[in-house]
């Protein structure tokens, strides 16, 4: 039986593998908002399903629309943003702390605060979490999260929720005026000091005479750095062996175009991606990220918007294909690699094996070569929860990056500077910040659990340049490959070299391989340089450059070469992976 007509409190809801038999059932899921899933469905997407990741791909408004969601209450949110002046993207744990709810066969309900927001016991019939009380019992329907039934977890669980929001207002009319011609746009703008009614009056015309097909291009166009994001999360899961949803309010346009990545990465047809996309086309919601509310679209012709017509994404496919050359192409250029996309597939399909060695991030494309590992296992759910909880805690950056914000528990201690390390000469970093990082926090106690630098993974990706905190300077210190240096990092210790940061453990390096490597920087780096570095959030590293340099890269510096001569690596915990990371600020320089 199909997982909608089981899952009936969740609207839109489906398995990747009804689009494509060749993905095995359970391991992806998409829906519409399942804020208001009922006991029973929480039940099933939970226990029979397995789900431990969902990626919310909504806005921040529209996350304020959830009231009173079990499903959400008992998850620990981390939220995907982007840095305006840098265009990187930075993660975000928002889980401050929740309650945890064990509901018993009689209906009462206790529970216990819980810093990290993710463990389930249990879930309350009556949809919310709370300190005491009991059940109350309910029908189950699409605008109720009450059910007659309550039901209990045989053991704890963890399960996160993501936001990379693919639509915001301000992306929209960015890319909407670069999608415009001049002779629309100038008037428009002119008017607006006279007229917004005049003013809106032009653009509206032009945002209804594309609809859907206009709203898929901007979506591909502004959105790229948070796609590629997306596709990340799906491969994280996949290789944890942890089934994924992935979601948007109605289920249909976000979560569409984001399906047809997955299906395009698992070798799916045109036909099979417009097909399962317009199985949504029963489902009429306007869905714009809560754009479709302000003054400025009074006049949207809704009926544009809604379902999901078979043309809606012919004309995106096609469009991906005049501008990017194909689906696949596209997702290249968003930084989700032709290597990861195979990987994305294998492990997606009916023979994929999730989660089978330390190193899968190694053997993905990620990183070229491994100086250590340990064997593979299988993870059982509670070791299962501690790596995804040091993957989290390696993922986050709060000295000197965007994430350090009003309602950072840093914010008195590190004052937000909206910068990265490799800005000035570090002048805007602190170095008591930085030693109370979580990542720094996470490497103190390692240590004092015994746990040895030695036994850490090396990830080594060529063609790359990591930005970090130099803890051993790299001039003078040469070493006869990526290999010697990733080495040499791990038989760092603090407290080895005195200065600022002599405190730090060194967890990322840059290797230079050639006789000269280009750095937009006052030194020369010469073969053999080896840099030691620490890095906040190892597993998502801040790339300076990567691969071929564009353009408009070298047209900023003369000494560019064409291919990026560093090799960089990070030292991990055996089974955390490597991501894709962020672009550094020395990318914009």
């Amino acid at each position: 039986m199909a997982i909608g007509q089981q899952c009936t409190s969740v609207p839109n809801i489906r398995d990747l593998s009804e689009a494509l038999p060749t993905i095995k059932a359970g391991r992806v899921l998409r829906c519409s908002n399942p804020a208001l899933a009922s006991a029973a469905d929480m039940r099933l997407l939970l226990e029979e399903f397995g789900i431990r990741e969902l990626v919310d791909l909504r806005s921040t408004e529209e996350l304020s629309e959830d009231k009173n969601s079990s499903l959400f209450e008992s998850a620990r949110l981390t939220r995907f943003s982007r840095s305006w002046w840098s265009g990187q993207t930075f993660s975000q744990d928002l889980t401050v702390s929740t309650s945890v709810v064990s509901t018993g066969n009689n209906g009462s309900s206790s529970s216990s605060s819980s810093s990290r927001g993710s463990s389930i016991s249990g879930t309350s019939s009556s949809g919310s979490s709370s300190s005491g009380g009991s059940s109350t019992n309910g029908s189950s329907s699409n605008t109720s999260s009450s059910s007659s039934t309550s039901y209990t977890l045989g053991q704890s669980v963890s399960l996160v929720r993501t936001q990379v929001s693919l639509l915001e207002r301000s992306r929209f009319y960015l890319a909407l005026a670069y999608k415009l011609p001049v002779t629309r746009t100038v008037p428009a703008l002119l008017l607006s000091g006279i007229s917004r009614a005049w003013s809106r009056g032009i653009l509206i015309k032009d945002v209804n005479d594309g609809g859907l097909r206009l709203l898929y291009e901007i979506l591909l166009d502004s959105a790229m750095p948070e796609i590629a994001q997306v596709l990340e999360l799906v491969l994280l899961a996949l290789e944890g062996g942890r089934p994924i949803m992935f979601f948007c309010k109605a289920g249909k346009d976000r979560t569409g175009l984001v399906a047809a990545l997955i299906l395009t990465c698992c070798n799916a047809s045109e036909e099979e991606i417009v097909t399962d996309y317009a199985r949504s086309n029963a489902f009429k919601m306007v869905a714009l990220a809560g754009i479709e509310k302000r003054p400025e679209l009074a006049g949207l012709d809704k009926s544009r918007f809604e379902g999901s017509p078979p043309e809606a994404m012919e004309g995106a496919l096609a469009y991906a294909k005049l501008r990017y050359g194909s689906l696949g192409q596209y997702m290249q250029k968003a930084g989700f690699t032709a290597e990861k996309q195979k990987r994305l597939d294998l492990l997606a399909g009916r023979h994929g094996h999730g989660a089978a060695s330390p190193n899968a991030s190694t053997s993905k494309g990620v990183g070229d070569s491994s100086v250590s590992g340990s064997s593979s296992k299988a993870l059982g759910e509670e070791e299962q929860s501690v790596l995804d909880e040091t993957t989290r805690i390696l993922s986050t950056r709060v000295c000197g990056s965007p994430a350090v914000d009003g309602g950072s528990s840093f914010t008195g201690l590190c004052p937000p500077v909206f910068k990265s390390p490799a800005v000035d000469g570090y002048a805007h970093v602190l170095p008591k910040c930085l030693e109370q990082s979580p990542t720094a926090q996470w490497w103190s106690a390692y240590y004092k659990g015994g746990g040895k630098q030695q036994d850490l993974v090396v990830h080594i990706e060529k063609r790359s340049d990591y930005d970090g905190l130099a803890v051993f300077w790299g001039i003078k210190n040469t070493k006869n490959s990526s290999a010697e240096c990733g080495a040499q990092c791990l038989a760092h210790q603090p407290g080895i070299i005195k200065g600022p940061y002599e405190n730090l453990p060194c967890n990322a390096f840059a290797f230079c391989p050639e006789d000269v490597c280009f750095e937009p920087d006052a030194h020369t780096h010469t073969k053999g340089d080896c840099w030691l570095k620490f890095t906040e959030g190892p597993v998502m590293p801040e790339v300076n450059m990567r691969g071929d340099l564009p353009d408009s890269f070298r047209s900023r510096h003369a000494k560019a070469p064409k291919t990026v001569q560093w090799e960089s690596g990070v030292l991990l915990p055996p089974g955390v992976p490597l991501r894709n990371g962020t672009w550094g600020p020395r990318w914009l320089w």
